[in-house]
């Protein structure tokens, strides 16, 4: 056997891991959200946790004025909580 063969099979293992413990923590953070009340809290959490958006594609995603707005909620949720 070939030794590409062999590495190559460990990359892919090492890959399908990783894979199942990400979405294994999207389940998570999907049933952590259930917990905010706040619609609009879920929202942001889940555009910039769950699909990697920018704080400017919320912004336009949420329709602010200010790209601060989502993050300084968010800032505000996270202390009080």
């Amino acid at each position: 056997m070939p030794k590409n063969a062999g590495l190559k099979r460990k990359y892919k293992k090492m890959i399908k891991n990783k894979t199942y413990r990400l979405d294994k923590m999207r389940l998570q953070l999907e049933y952590e959200l259930n917990y905010v009340e706040n619609a609009e809290l879920r929202d942001i959490i889940r555009y910039r946790y769950n699909d990697n958006k920018t704080w400017l594609q919320i912004m336009f995603l949420m329709n602010y004025n200010s790209e601060e707005k989502a993050r300084i909620k968010l800032k505000r949720y996270l202390e009080k909580n």
